[in-house]
């Protein structure tokens, strides 16, 4: 059985995912600055299978994401 992958800390403990459960949906949110694209590189880095959509299209921080994923690759609407 693979380690659960920490995906955020607060001051008492982490917030873990198992990797059993990586293959859930799930949805990512939050106010600016609260941490969503970190946890996108965490994901991506630990190769759980991430499917991004950013509804403001704003390319720099989903840029950085696919560039850490092992593999990546990225497709940009027209």
């Amino acid at each position: 059985m693979l380690d659960p992958l920490t995906i955020a800390r607060n001051a008492t403990a982490p917030a873990v995912l198992l990797p059993q459960m990586a293959n859930r949906h799930g949805c990512i949110t939050g106010a600016t600055g609260t941490g969503k694209t970190i946890t996108l590189q965490v994901l991506a880095v630990g190769e759980a299978l991430v499917s991004l959509l950013d509804a403001k299209g704003q390319p720099t921080p989903t840029q950085r994401v696919w560039t850490m994923a092992p593999g990546s690759h990225t497709s940009r609407r027209r």
